[in-house]
């Protein structure tokens, strides 16, 4: 092991970082975000209709478009990673949407 081979001055460590720590700390940020923005979305429906029914009626789609995308990520064997969190959040971004 390298630590074993290297002779270390007092008071210096070695530490490993990389690429998974920092997706780890993305992911828990992610994660409070996702809480929020879905929150966020909520409370702009409700602020366009006025009326907590059909708000709630409106951000059922992005239930079903969450549980399809988890699906279909589960089926093809694909980690989370930052870019599938923000495609999550883009989800509900769009999943309410009215047909025009």
């Amino acid at each position: 092991m390298l630590r074993q081979k290297l002779q270390l001055r007092r008071g210096i460590h070695l530490s490993v970082v990389g690429q998974y720590e920092f997706q780890l700390r993305a992911k828990e940020r992610m994660e409070d975000h996702f809480a929020v923005v879905f929150f966020v979305i909520f409370l702009l429906l409700y602020m366009v209709f006025h009326n907590l029914t059909e708000a709630m009626v409106l951000i059922f789609p992005t239930f079903y478009a969450m549980t399809g995308g988890l699906i279909l990520q589960w089926l093809l064997g694909y980690n989370f990673s930052v870019a599938v969190w923000v495609g999550y959040i883009a989800l509900f971004g769009i999943a309410w949407r009215p047909a025009s």
